[in-house]
């Protein structure tokens, strides 16, 4: 067969009636200035994704992701000129070169979901974006098998110029290699037009293996049908599409054509020949997926446009600009890597290909470095990847006491066909992962399915995990060794989660055991692995070093399985061992994995170590001479790839973000032993009945929840109880030599209590009664829970502010900085603080973040968003009190806040939470929310009983999330609840 490719020659835009708009689709709000090893331009999935390795898109021929020539060749021909912008055709022999004239490259940019072209064509300027509607909370969309080339044209000097378009595609995109014979038809059905291509012999789901490309189903054009589109076969058995518009002048010309593939079927499961999940067993049609592509054009475009616009500022808020655009070149990378199908009982599966690696498919130490980005954005599709593993064991077919590897060869799923297993690896992983789903979703259902084969594999770590004998881990490329450190805190981590699902469960005795199990190996480890200022590769070999990336779910969980000190130990030591392309894997080579360089970036809270490890993968990406889809196993050295490409890996590169989600910095001070803890089943409001108000709440080191509160009780009492129900006073944060001074007749109000940089930190507000402009805020800092405080004096009061009725305080980390929220009836604000929080950083401005309905601000950040907590109405009257909770929410943490139909809390608009009822009124000042083992959220208030009102009393309600909104029952106080659940721990 002659040399392919597919050729998009357009001499002309076509002008559709889409109602683009010129300069929305075609001009990217966010800027990437990395220069990626290889630019995404059509990715479905392993077997369609075609790729530029070039800088310029017109320096080489386009590629599927193997290296394989799959021709993506473009020409804009303008009043008869042709300038190639796409693409780099190779004659045959003899032949002469067809577009010799090369287009101008102005500018390359890759977002998540688009990438962004734009060339000068002589007199013209051409925007070109490919998109893959890549939308993960869309399962539907995301699978289905249609990518937009979308075109516009401008004249560049206001002047009337003659274009034509032609698109000319190669049979090449549906065959493995060249001598296989094809067939080419076109059609035209439900106003779209169709070139398709494909293999004579249709050996559907019978080629399997690594460097291979798809040689069944078929390969289509498409566009819709109009008047001055002609849809022909040429003479050379090329799909060609041509247009002719006219002529482009002050208006610009624009289009989109349509890239698709039907594999007709996807997946060979367990000798089940499955459809793609798009088609829903046949109920749909490639057809009909290609008219809702099209009736969908304007919609989608839109959509993934905001999407990336949100992933490229949550990143970047996450990690920094440079981690951001890796992220960005990382995203359609990793999700390309799979194939999205069902199972013939329904069951969502999302098998990956192990590209360039072994051709596996559903590999389990291939899901564990990706899962960040599912976890992050859709666990149903982390489910999807767990769900053959759990399968292949429960059915038999598998019946070792560990898991699998893998389940066949890409596309057959059939079993298991790496030659060596992974034991404690596999296990590992899909324990931790199953975990990380379940606190996630805040229930552990999906463990509940599995939780036989679950039991097999934490018992199976319990014998074998502390230290592991010779077997291979996720980085086989490095071979077989043994009492390998980095594993065991895998196997210790998987036996800690196996604790915390059966929790999570009602469970209370195997979490107990389980977890306590974990504490106990851990201990040990630390000792087995310490080798003075890092901790070693191996038990057995002193002087050695890994990056201990497993550790990462310790801090995600909150479990404090290990101390905090391992990660600051290590992250201290890889920073004298780093080389210019990043940190190496280990003391044995000076190679790496750039996904677990992000993961082990994560390991402290300082944005600082995370910003210096994940640098040098910046740098790797931007500069490596190995011109491919990303390689996530490359030299640190100089920055070559030693192997691996296109692998959906890179999918961990999202775990900053993650982490941005599930970990609570204030929840995790230093690790000491743990008190046991009564399981209660009920309880009744108020939990304690006395006078309370304003609580703030943090579990601390010891295990105890400690609540601090206004100072009904002098100089700010605190409690403390293992279950948020039975709770003992413990003293005061103040004695009256230490107390505050500065407002001398003021009293000690709405205290905030926080665990920072290794102390605990409590914020204060000191006022006397309608003393307006002399109250203010000030810091007090502790080494212990109980105290005794430290007073630091105040970080404002109002007239150094600004900010009339300064109280009411709150502290927030957010994006590595410290902010302070505040307020009291004549607005909420916030202002960042020094990196120690105890005072406003130098330059800081104040923002105005809520209107002037609100106090006692509380700031909870749950998923990608912000939600503003704070009381209105009356607080002190007794029965006469309205103060009721209220919430708004923003996507960013200086708002705009606002309810639930998008009016802002600027202008006093919100959602009530709690409100009084027939037993108690004054419902407010809420705490911080907590949780329990379960992973229930539970909040705390106070209130004044109507059966006996005199003071605050100390109240508590489960907080429910519904469409993304907090709930509590009956928007009102229990009256008796089921109560919390905590583990018994020793």
């Amino acid at each position: 067969m002659k040399r392919t490719a597919l050729i998009l020659m357009i001499c002309c835009l076509w002008v559709l009636n889409v109602s683009c708009g010129s300069g929305d689709l075609f001009q990217p709000d966010k800027k990437n200035a990395l220069r990626a090893p290889s630019y995404p331009l059509i990715t479905i999935d392993p077997y369609t994704s075609v790729w530029s390795f070039a800088d310029k898109l017109n320096e080489d021929a386009t590629r599927h992701w193997t290296g394989k020539e799959q021709s993506l060749l473009g020409v804009l021909e303008v009043d008869g000129t042709a300038y190639r912008f796409m693409g780099k055709e190779i004659p045959a022999e003899n032949a002469p070169e067809r577009f010799a004239t090369a287009a101008v490259q102005q500018s390359v940019n890759v977002l998540p979901t688009q990438t962004y072209y734009t060339f000068e064509c002589g007199p013209v300027l051409l925007d070109l974006v490919f998109t893959a509607p890549l939308l993960l909370d869309d399962p539907d969309r995301m699978s289905t098998p249609v990518n937009y080339i979308s075109w516009q044209v401008r004249s560049a000097d206001g002047k009337e110029h003659k274009v034509r378009v032609v698109v000319e595609a190669s049979p090449a995109l549906a065959v493995h290699s060249a001598e296989q014979a094809v067939v080419v038809t076109g059609e035209e059905e439900n106003g779209i037009s169709y070139l398709k291509t494909g293999t004579v012999e249709q050996a559907v789901l019978a080629r399997k293996g690594d460097d291979v490309r798809i040689d069944w189903g078929y390969f289509y054009l498409a566009a819709p049908t109009e008047v001055q589109t002609e849809m022909k076969i040429s003479d050379r058995n090329q799909l060609v599409y041509s247009h002719d518009p006219g002529s482009v002048s002050a208006s610009p010309a624009t289009g989109f054509l349509m890239v698709g593939y039907d594999d007709l079927y996807a997946i060979q499961y367990f000798k089940d020949n499955r459809m793609a999940y798009w088609k829903h067993n046949g109920e749909k049609n490639i057809r009909q997926a290609f008219e809702e592509a099209s009736a969908q054009y304007r919609s989608l475009m839109n959509r993934c446009r905001r999407f990336d616009n949100r992933l490229m500022e949550d990143a970047e808020k996450a990690g920094g600009k440079e981690y951001a655009e890796l992220c960005a070149v990382a995203y359609r990378q990793a999700i390309a890597a799979h194939k999205l199908v069902e199972d013939a009982e329904g069951n969502l599966l999302f098998l990956s290909k192990e590209n360039f690696s072994n051709g596996s498919i559903g590999t389990v130490d291939v899901t564990y470095p990706s899962a960040p980005l599912f976890l992050l954005y859709n666990p149903e599709l982390l489910k999807g990847m767990l769900t053959p593993i759990f399968y292949y064991s429960e059915s038999g077919q598998w019946n070792k006491p560990f898991a699998a590897h893998d389940v066949g060869t890409y596309p057959q799923a059939n079993g298991q066909t790496y030659g060596g297993d992974m034991p404690v690896e596999e296990s590992g992983n899909m324990l931790i992962l199953t975990t990380a789903i379940a606190l996630r979703e805040g229930n552990a259902e999906y463990a509940r399915r599995h939780w036989d084969v679950l039991t097999v594999w934490a018992n199976y770590l319990l014998k074998e995990g502390l230290d592991p004998d010779n077997q291979l881990c996720t980085d086989d490329f490095a071979g077989h060794f043994a009492h390998n450190a980095n594993l065991s805190i895998k196997a210790i981590m998987g036996i800690a989660g196996y604790g915390k699902l059966a929790g999570m469960l009602g469970d209370q005795e195997t979490a107990e055991k389980y977890i306590s199990a974990a504490r106990k190996m851990a201990k040990k480890w630390t000792m087995m692995a310490d080798n003075g200022d890092h901790y070693r590769l191996t038990f057995d070999q002193p002087d050695t070093w890994s990056q201990k990336y497993n550790l990462i779910w310790d801090k995600l969980f909150g479990m404090n399985i290990f101390p905090d000190g391992i990660a600051e130990k290590e992250m201290a030591y890889y920073q004298t061992v780093q080389q210019p392309y990043g940190l190496p894997l280990d003391s044995r080579k000076t190679y790496t994995k750039s996904d677990w360089i992000v993961w082990t970036a994560c390991l402290t809270d300082n944005p600082d170590d995370f910003r210096r490890l994940v640098s040098p993968v910046y740098k790797y990406a931007n500069e490596t001479e190995t011109r491919m889809p990303l390689s996530d196993w490359h030299e640190t050295t100089n920055g070559r790839s030693v192997g691996f490409r296109a692998r959906s890996v890179v999918g961990g590169y999202f775990m900053k973000m993650l982490e941005q989600q599930m970990y609570k910095p204030s929840a995790r001070p230093q690790q000491t032993e743990q008190p046991v803890a009564e399981a209660k089943r009920t309880y009744r409001n108020p939990i304690i009945d006395y006078s309370l108000p304003d609580p703030t709440i943090i579990k601390a080191a010891d295990g105890y929840f400690y609540v601090y509160a206004t100072e009904n009780i002098r100089n700010t009492p605190i409690h403390r109880s293992r279950n948020l129900v039975d709770w003992e006073e413990v003293g005061t944060a103040f004695t009256e030599e230490t107390r505050p001074t500065f407002e001398p007749k003021g009293g000690l109000w709405a205290p905030d209590i926080n665990y920072i940089n290794g102390q605990y930190v409590l914020y204060y507000s000191m006022s006397v009664w309608g003393g307006e402009w002399t109250c203010g805020i000030g810091v007090a800092t502790s080494d212990k829970p109980e105290g005794p405080f430290t007073d630091h004096g105040p970080l404002f009061r109002s007239k150094t502010i600004q900010v009339q009725n300064s109280i009411d305080q709150f502290y927030m980390e957010d994006n590595g900085k410290k902010y302070l929220f505040w307020g009291s009836f004549r607005g909420i604000y916030g202002i960042e603080l020094s990196d120690d929080g105890l005072s406003i950083r130098d330059g800081a401005i104040k923002q105005q973040v809520a209107g002037t309905a609100y106090e006692g601000t509380y700031i909870h950040k749950r998923g990608n968003y912000y939600y503003l907590f704070a009381s209105i109405g009356s607080c002190c009257e007794g029965l006469k009190s309205t103060y009721t909770t209220v919430v708004g929410r923003s996507d960013n943490l200086f708002g705009p806040y606002t309810d639930k139909q998008g009016q802002p809390m600027m202008e006093n608009h919100h959602e009530i939470l709690i409100h009084g009822n027939e037993a108690f009124v004054g419902t407010g000042h809420n705490s911080e929310i907590v949780a329990d083992d379960r992973g229930n959220d539970w909040i705390l208030y106070h209130a004044v009983s109507r059966a006996n009102p005199t003071g605050r009393v100390l109240m508590m309600d489960q907080v429910r999330w519904k469409d993304g909104w907090p709930e509590v029952e009956g928007a009102t106080p229990s009256l008796e609840a089921e109560a919390p659940t905590f583990l018994v721990e020793n």
